[in-house]
């Protein structure tokens, strides 16, 4: 496995789970979090259900058959737009006092990976010409 399959892997796995435990068991993966101000029910099985979402588009990029480094790429610049959006608004929120300073490390996990993702994508663009 390659080093992209397997960033892919990594940073997708976790969200993937992450995902459809706030779906199936909102309030104990909040716990496990260090959430003391949970969001409610629907509200995080709606945010779980996005985060399942990018987590399953690497990891089903990941293991996608074939040759696929343009895909892997691909996967890799679009989930690091996702991240710098919902990064932004996260951290926004917590600003804000809007959420607790909990929820100030999924905006710091998806702005870094976004910011690593760029880079890396930006590294292989230019190898590219």
């Amino acid at each position: 496995m390659n080093r992209q399959r397997l960033f892919t892997l990594l940073a997708g796995a976790p969200d993937l789970l992450t995902g459809w435990g706030l779906i199936l068991v909102p309030d104990t993966v909040q716990e496990l979090m260090l959430v003391s101000d949970p969001l409610p029910s629907p509200a995080v099985r709606i945010v779980g259900a996005f985060v399942a979402g990018v987590g399953a588009t690497y990891v089903w990029s990941a293991f996608r058959p074939g040759p696929g480094e343009r895909r892997l790429w691909n996967t890799l610049s679009m989930t690091a737009v996702l991240r710098c959006h919902v990064g932004l608004v996260f951290l926004i929120l917590v600003v804000a006092r809007q959420l607790g300073i909990a929820w100030l490390t999924v905006a710091l996990t998806d702005l870094i990976l976004a910011l690593v993702q760029i880079l890396w994508w930006r590294n292989w663009r230019r190898s590219q010409t």
